[in-house]
């Protein structure tokens, strides 16, 4: 920006020059005689240089001269020192108003300058407006002078316009050349697509679920290839095109974790959606940890039956834990015991004698699981008073448990069965609990 001074002195001129909406300050000696009918001299100072350069001379227009003063006159009376005004009025404006056919325009302006040769002297030393000087693209110029106050202070102020002629249609947008630039009109263009796209839609993982991979899959839709954006509890994560039937996929790295992900879409025009509906899941890549010197067994007779309870104690909670058991041929679902923070296996069976070895596979949420190997958990269930001493139903169990001699006929296994029968009847007055024993 030009930097606001006191009025100068007459020993000391200024010239100031803008190029896309610099202010260029160049300063000189001069004494200060009026100018301001001095376009005669302006444009021989143009024209001597452009011949030396072998470029044709330029025309003096009055349409161009007719908005340059327009345009002097205007700065004074806005207080402004630019090629666009504080309205927003800019130098085509100006060309346009005075029904002036341009392909190319181009303006130079200077403030403060006493005489012609000097303001001509400061433009040829700025090389964007010795560019317009010595355009070959211009044909025609035009001059505009003005004093009055600005700042507080009197000067005068000179706008000089360049063009070529031309039939352009009648709205024309046009060009956007400043002093030191200068270019051909460009065609009109549609206008700008402003309309904002739809929020993608994240599909999967669904609201809540658990992942078990270190790489997360996010699929979705968008507006066909718009750029996706991913966002993670607001924070950027990850970004992808949408394919040209808007579907898009982003592969990201993930740690374990709870997720909380959003997502917007932005178009070719940069108009951006608003942001998605957040989707939480949880990524967990670990299976779940047992104690191995907390594992319990208890086992009590019951009569009829025997039953052992086998407890297996977790190093830390796991949410959505499920497991089973499987003790030869036979598959038993764990019960979780939230108090406990253990998973128990809880067996009644009348064929359960001997040692039983255990194979236990735990699951959590996310589909992580846990073998825990035979012999891991080992039970065995033994009596250690014979047989004429037990009650009779836990004699069954015994003879359930019995294996004969190939060709034994029917009445001996009765007759047997008589035999163990009356023994337990003698016996049960002086019968005990059967004990057993639990080893790991």
């Amino acid at each position: 920006m030009r930097r606001k001074t006191s009025p100068l002195r007459s020993s000391i001129q200024r010239l100031l020059i803008c190029t896309l909406g610099t202010l260029i300050c160049i300063t000189a000696l001069a004494a200060r005689p009026s100018w301001a009918a001095d376009a005669a001299a302006m444009m021989a100072l143009h024209n001597s240089v452009r011949t030396e350069a072998g470029l044709e001379p330029l025309q003096s227009d009055g349409q161009l001269t007719y908005a340059a003063q327009k345009k002097a006159e205007d700065m004074l009376t806005n207080q402004y020192f630019a090629h666009t005004s504080p309205a927003g009025v800019t130098p085509w404006n100006w060309i346009k108003s005075s029904d002036y056919g341009y392909d190319y325009a181009g303006e130079n302006l200077s403030i403060d300058f006493d005489d012609a040769a000097s303001a001509f002297s400061a433009w040829m030393d700025s090389p964007s407006h010795r560019d317009n000087i010595l355009n070959r693209n211009f044909s025609d110029i035009g001059f505009g002078v003005s004093t009055g106050t600005y700042e507080g202070r009197e000067t005068t102020v000179m706008v000089v316009m360049f063009g070529h002629r031309s039939t352009p249609a009648a709205d024309e947008t046009p060009p956007g050349g400043l002093a030191g630039m200068s270019a051909k009109p460009p065609t009109r263009s549609p206008p700008r697509d402003t309309t904002s796209p739809e929020p993608p839609h994240i599909r999967s993982p669904l609201p809540d679920t658990y992942l078990s991979s270190e790489l997360c899959d996010i699929t979705g839709e968008a507006e066909a290839l718009s750029t996706v954006t991913l966002y993670n509890h607001g924070e950027y994560w990850a970004e992808t095109t949408a394919d040209p039937d808007g579907a898009f996929i982003i592969r990201a790295g993930c740690t374990d974790g709870i997720y909380s992900i959003a997502a917007i879409a932005a178009d070719a025009a940069e108009n951006q959606s608003r942001i998605s509906e957040a989707i939480s899941f949880t990524v967990d890549t670990t299976a779940p940890q047992v104690d191995p010197d907390q594992r319990e067994h208890f086992s009590k007779d019951v009569l009829q039956t025997h039953t052992f309870l086998t407890r297996i104690r977790l190093l830390e909670p796991a949410t959505g834990l499920t497991g089973s058991a499987r003790i030869g041929n036979e598959t038993f679902n764990l019960t979780p015991n939230d108090a406990e923070q253990a998973l128990e296996l809880l067996v009644t069976s009348p064929d359960t004698l001997g040692e039983l070895s255990i194979n236990f596979t735990l699951t959590d949420a996310a589909g992580n699981t846990l073998d825990l190997p035979a012999g891991y958990t080992t039970v065995i269930t033994s009596y250690e008073k014979p047989a004429a001493e037990l009650p009779l139903q836990k004699i069954k169990v015994l003879w359930a448990g019995l294996h004969f001699p190939p060709g034994p006929t029917d009445a001996l296994k009765v007759a047997l069965l008589c035999l163990f029968s009356e023994l337990s009847v003698v016996g049960t007055a002086f019968a005990r609990k059967a004990r057993a024993r639990v080893r790991n």
